[in-house]
């Protein structure tokens, strides 16, 4: 009777952890899924945006590539292309952590091609360097600059936030 009431409650404790693991296996294809959207969601804005034409050129921006300074001062917590949700997608940027408020700047000269609230991404400014690049600043606090504004390397265009409703952590 002693054995039968062990096996009973090893069966049970099995259940409820392989009801665990299934909640989870949901919750992170629920987190991969909205991962995907928001992708998508950037995607079609940069490619309506790219469309668009600047009229730059790009070459600076071009020639400056892995001499721009960081647009803010902080700790580098994802590096472009490591790998996230369980290794199905990869980081398509860098993302650095800082305090709320901290001052964003530009990494090199352009023009203000959105400046708003985009699903996902939070308060957003995205610059146009020229030549389809373009530098992304997302989950900021306040945003500086507006639509049409041109602005210099170095320049402020936001400050840092956690906007967007991502934790960074958990994905």
């Amino acid at each position: 009777t002693q054995r039968l009431a062990t096996l009973q409650a090893r069966r049970m404790a099995r259940k409820e952890l392989i009801a665990d693991l299934s909640q989870e296996i949901q919750d992170k294809g629920l987190a991969r899924d909205k991962l995907v959207q928001d992708r998508t969601r950037i995607e079609k804005l940069l490619e309506r945006l790219a469309k668009r034409g600047s009229g730059l050129d790009g070459a600076a921006f071009t020639n400056a590539k892995g001499q721009l300074s960081w647009p803010i001062q902080g700790k580098l917590t994802y590096r472009f292309g490591e790998p996230r949700a369980g290794g199905r997608l990869s980081w398509e940027g860098i993302y650095l952590s800082a305090p709320s408020g901290s001052v964003v700047t530009a990494v090199g000269r352009g023009q203000i091609v959105f400046s708003d609230w985009l699903r996902g991404f939070g308060l957003l400014t995205i610059i146009d360097h020229g030549n389809e690049q373009m530098s992304l600043y997302g989950f900021c606090d306040s945003l500086v600059k507006q639509n049409g504004d041109w602005v210099e390397s170095g320049e402020i265009v936001a400050s840092a936030g956690q906007s967007g409703g991502q934790d960074l952590d958990e994905i």
